[in-house]
Parts: structure tokens; C-alpha cells; sequence
């Protein structure tokens, strides 16, 4: 007797191990609209510190200026004017000191030529180390070894070789290679060009594409917005920025409508960090104006005003003082100077002293008095 088939269980799919999500479609809507609120918060901030920094440099500075004129007139003059006097002996003492001390001339003559200089500055004769002088060989962007031997080469070489173990242990890394230096000193910008990669195709793409939104040739004249893009544009290629030219692709397409068309919100969100970092670098700047006299001089009141006065005066007496002080040091230079030039010029000429004569010559005319005869 045959036993019954026993039915059998399929066998229970494995469970999957960990937590697994399924997607989800997430609205976008809600966190664009608050990207969007983000940046119109930081671009309404940005507008409002460039527009105090725009009412100080063309309002304020301007008052200020005319307060001063109107307070401390003639002081102000007096302080121009020994400041130009300062200025211009300051220049002849300079000049004649470089005489001295480049060209070798006596105090006397280098005081003679300043001052034929300052009155003829067209006879002015070029300095040593000037661009008419036969250029430095050391000097950026020429070549050290041209016109070398192999024989200089070598020893240059050697004394380079001998020099590694010393710059290694004062400086703890190896030295390069003498011919790698070499190559480098024959061609400077040569490594560094090589070393910079080519743009990716991806770059290269977003550049041309903004090209031909913002480029004069093909848009026309460019407004101050698109002037901004350009060149910003420009800098972010050669860095080889790939998420500042997706953000400037997206401000060119957007146009007059601004950053509110903009619907990626990665790229909105990047727009406000730089907003971001330019309000930072402009209330850096308001602080230190804020340390200036002229600093919404138009709120000021009649005792800020009077102390303003009494500030003014103090640090342009001081300056004006300090300034008389170095003048009469520098003419009492000046006047050594001239004294040196008036010796200098009645001093008599030196005479020339005739060549001596050698014993050896001396004795053969004593010898042989008809020597003179055997020359014909």
C-alpha cells in the first residue's frame, strides 16, 4: 500500500536585513519659497550697507571737506605750502646724496649738477640699473645658463651637488634635482603651464553657454548687471569654478526677473552664500569708516561739530610743526652742501703730474751718450 504524497511548503522569501525607506515625493514648493525669502532678506541687507557707503564717499567726505576749509582755512594753506617746500628740498637732498653714493662725486659737484638738474630736468642723465642699461641676467624671466659653456655648466653643477646635504638638514626636505631647476630657470612659466589642467568638457560647455547670453558681439550692449556677470564669469572659468558659472548661467537665463526665476534651489541657496560674503566684507569696511571724522557728518551736532573743529586743528598744528622741524634739518643739509660747492669750485685745478722716469733708462743715456744716433 502506496503512502499518501505529503504536501510540501513553499519555501518563505527571506526577509530583507535593515531598515529600508521607500521613496517619497518630497514638494519643493515650500523650501524654494523660503530659499527665496532667504535671499531677498540678505540681497534688501547687501542694498542697504552699499547705500551707506554710497551717501559717505559722495555726501559726507564732501561736507567734511568744506567744514574744514571754512574753519581751519589758513592753517590748511600754511601746512600745503611747507609741505610743498618740504617735498621739493627733500628731492634735491636726495638727489644730491645718490650722486655721492652711486656715481662717486664730491659733495661740491653732485650739489653743482642737482641743482643744474632741478632747473634743466630735460639733461637729467638716466641712473645706473636703468632700462637702457644692458639687462640683469638674474633678473625674472631671463635665462641664467645662456651662452654658458659645458665647462661653466658642470661647475655650477657640482657646487650644486656639494650644497644638497647642507639644504637638506637645515631644511629638512631633499633639494631638487640640478637638471629639473635647470629646466625651471630656462623657462619659468613652463612648469606652471603644464601643471594646469585643461577645463572639462562640462566647464567648457557652461562657459560657452553664458558667452552666448552676455558676450557685446551677440547681446549687444552690455548692461552694468551683465558687465558684473562677465567678468565674474571670466574669474570663475580661469579657477576652474564649475558651481560659480551653473550660478551666473542661472542669474544670465533669469534676466530682469532676477534670482526669484531661478527654481533650483542649490543654486539659490549658493546666490545668498555669496551675498552672504559680501555683506561681510562691507560692514568690515563701515567699520573702519566709522573711525573717520567724516562719518555722517551731516547728523552731527553743533558740540560734535566744535569738537570735530578742535581735533582737526590739534592733529594739523602738530602735523605743521613737525613738518617745519624736518625742513629747517634738511636746509641746514642743504647748506653744508653749498658750503662744500663753493670750496669745491675755488679750489685750484689739480696739475698733472708728469710720468716718472725709470733708473734703467737713466743709466743707458749716462752709458752711451751716442745711443740716440743708432736709431736712424
Amino acid at each position: 500500500m502506496s503512502r499518501p504524497l505529503q504536501k510540501t511548503k513553499a519555501p518563505r522569501p527571506a526577509k530583507p536585513k535593515g531598515p529600508f525607506l521607500s521613496p517619497a515625493l518630497v514638494d519643493q514648493e515650500p523650501i524654494r519659497r523660503k530659499a527665496h525669502r532667504d535671499y531677498e532678506k540678505k540681497h534688501r541687507e547687501l542694498a542697504r550697507l552699499e547705500k551707506k557707503i554710497s551717501e559717505f564717499e559722495s555726501r559726507d567726505e564732501s561736507a567734511y571737506r568744506s567744514f574744514l576749509h571754512k574753519e581751519l582755512g589758513s592753517l590748511i594753506t600754511a601746512l600745503r605750502e611747507v609741505e610743498i617746500t618740504l617735498n621739493e628740498k627733500l628731492e634735491l637732498l636726495e638727489q644730491i646724496e645718490g650722486l655721492i653714493q652711486v656715481r662717486g662725486y664730491p659733495p661740491g659737484k653732485a650739489y653743482e649738477q642737482a641743482l643744474h638738474w632741478r632747473d634743466h630736468p630735460e639733461d637729467v642723465e638716466p641712473e645706473p640699473g636703468d632700462a637702457s642699461e644692458p639687462k640683469n641676467p638674474w633678473e625674472e624671466d631671463a635665462n641664467p645658463f645662456e651662452g654658458l659653456s659645458e665647462m661653466e655648466r658642470e661647475a655650477i653643477k657640482k657646487i650644486y651637488e656639494s650644497m644638497k646635504d647642507a639644504f637638506e638638514k637645515t631644511y629638512g626636505v631633499p633639494p631638487r634635482d640640478f637638471d629639473e631647476m635647470e629646466d625651471d630657470l630656462k623657462n619659468p612659466w613652463g612648469s606652471q603651464k603644464s601643471s594646469q589642467k585643461a577645463p572639462d568638457k562640462n566647464l567648457r560647455e557652461l562657459y560657452r553657454s553664458i558667452v552666448r547670453l552676455l558676450h557685446p558681439d551677440r547681446a549687444g550692449e552690455q548692461s552694468p548687471f551683465q558687465k558684473e556677470l562677465w567678468h565674474k564669469t571670466q574669474e570663475a572659468y580661469q579657477q576652474g569654478n564649475r558651481t560659480a558659472l551653473e550660478v551666473i548661467l542661472a542669474r544670465c537665463e533669469a534676466g530682469e526677473a532676477g534670482v526669484m526665476a531661478i527654481t533650483r534651489v542649490s543654486l539659490v541657496l549658493e546666490i545668498t552664500r555669496q551675498v552672504v560674503g559680501q555683506i561681510k566684507q562691507l560692514n568690515a569696511k563701515i567699520r573702519s569708516l566709522k573711525r573717520n571724522p567724516a562719518w555722517e557728518f551731516g547728523l552731527k551736532s553743533p558740540s560734535d561739530l566744535d569738537r570735530v573743529r578742535r581735533e582737526a586743528k590739534h592733529e594739523f598744528s602738530t602735523l605743521l610743526q613737525h613738518n617745519k622741524r624736518e625742513l629747517s634739518q634738511i636746509e641746514a643739509e642743504l647748506k653744508r652742501y653749498e658750503a662744500a660747492h663753493k670750496k669745491w669750485k675755488l679750489a685750484p685745478d689739480p696739475k698733472p703730474v708728469p710720468p716718472k722716469k725709470s733708473k734703467t733708462s737713466a743709466k743707458v743715456k749716462k752709458s752711451d751718450p751716442h745711443q740716440t744716433h743708432l736709431h736712424f
